[in-house]
């Protein structure tokens, strides 16, 4: 059993991280600074001490994962058969998971951003390492004394195709050794497994793919169809727009016509409303031409009254009646008359009738009473019918009445 510790670091999502976290960080780091290939191997000499440091560059450029085995006084003299035990180490560790693990592409990618929570992982991988270098028992010689004539920070550059001896001459012998190794850096395995998980990953972009053109087709056919229907729908609209607009137009036509007839009706009314109105003024005019003329009317009629009642005045002084009409019956000789009368009055009413030759007479107390009235008085029943005779009735010698039967 090969006496040695062996540490595991990296630079994940957090930055950098290692365990166990002690005094070799800052060794770690500065070494493994330098470190260019995707796969490389440091050694680093600090007097009697041999640092052992692999680093694998992860897919993120940024980021890498690595091992470091401490000897102390000893070395290793076959630098290849620590590639294949570090590499098997990679491969364990992506086969795991927990710390590395392949993404969706086949690329190694960190799982963690921290290897502090990471215990039960780094103890296997550890006692994998171990038991690597265990089974390296025969490629391990004494440590070789200190060349001081060379400067504690000199580093060499060399590649995995280099020979082993002088790999190993100048582990020895520099402070820093690089070894690169920027091809099969991969167990068979894991390259295997990378392999399928990338041939995976094209079939499963191939079937996105045409999945996606699939779906693009199943849309571009969806679209056609919902326009397709859209169209059904837009032409159903069209139509019973259509029908609405011959309907509507049918209406409005139907409307605008009892619209023109009531127009013209207005029109008509309006022509008729002037007519009136113009008939209104002249009858305004004819009103107020009657009205001035019923004022000269009732002036007149006014000043006739009285002139009447001045007259009925006048006759009433001198009579109390006033004969209105006369009619004589031949045959019994009495004189009808009418008469109004002006007030009660007893007077001496005579009567007399003359045919140009003879003339007939008579008179009677005659009782006058107020108001229309008709009464008689006998003259004589000797006249001869068919001439013509002139009847007066007298109050003393004033005709107050008469007519010719």
């Amino acid at each position: 059993m090969v006496n040695s510790s062996i540490y595991i670091f990296g630079s994940f999502d957090n930055g950098y991280t290692q365990y166990p976290d002690n005094y070799a960080k800052e060794i770690y780091q500065n070494a493994f600074a330098q470190a260019k290939a995707k796969s490389q191997i440091v050694v680093h000499r600090d007097k009697e001490l041999m640092y052992y440091g692999y680093v694998r560059k992860l897919d993120k450029s940024s980021q890498y994962i690595g091992f470091c085995v401490l000897l102390n006084s000893m070395m290793f003299s076959n630098i290849s058969n620590l590639f294949t035990i570090f590499e098997s180490a990679i491969a364990e560790l992506v086969s795991r998971g927990d710390i590395i693990a392949f993404n969706d592409h086949g690329d190694i990618i960190s799982t963690t951003s921290s290897l502090t929570d990471k215990q039960q992982e780094i103890n296997n991988i550890i006692t994998i390492i171990r038991n690597g270098i265990d089974g390296m028992q025969s490629y391990i010689s004494s440590l070789p004394p200190v060349n001081y004539s060379i400067s504690n920070t000199e580093h060499k550059v060399f590649t995995y195709s280099d020979s082993n001896d002088t790999l190993v001459n100048a582990s020895c012998k520099y402070a820093y050794t690089y070894i690169a190794k920027d091809k099969g850096c991969d167990t068979a395995s894991l390259s295997g497994y990378k392999g399928v998980i990338r041939k995976l990953h094209k079939e499963k972009n191939e079937l996105s793919s045409e999945y996606n053109n699939l779906k693009n087709q199943y849309d571009k056919l969806n679209k056609q169809k919902k326009q397709y229907r859209n169209v059904i729908v837009l032409c159903l609209l069209v139509v019973l727009c259509g029908i609405g607009l011959f309907f509507l137009n049918d209406t409005l036509n139907s409307t605008q016509q009892t619209l023109s007839e009531s127009q013209n009706d207005n029109i008509q009314k309006e022509k008729t409303i002037k007519k009136l109105n113009s008939d209104i003024i002249a009858l305004n005019g004819n009103i107020s031409n009657l009205e001035s003329s019923l004022s000269s009317e009732q002036s007149k009629r006014k000043k006739a009254e009285t002139d009447l009642n001045t007259l009925k005045n006048i006759h009433m002084e001198h009579q109390p009646l006033f004969i209105k009409s006369t009619s004589f019956n031949f045959n019994t000789g009495w004189l009808s008359f009418e008469y109004y009368g002006y007030y009660k009055k007893t007077i001496t009413l005579g009567v007399r009738a003359f045919d140009g030759n003879y003339s007939h007479s008579n008179s009677t107390t005659f009782n006058v009473e107020k108001g229309h009235h008709a009464s008689f008085i006998y003259l004589s029943n000797h006249l001869i019918s068919s001439k013509r005779y002139s009847f007066e009735l007298l109050i003393g010698n004033k005709i107050i009445g008469g007519d010719r039967h």
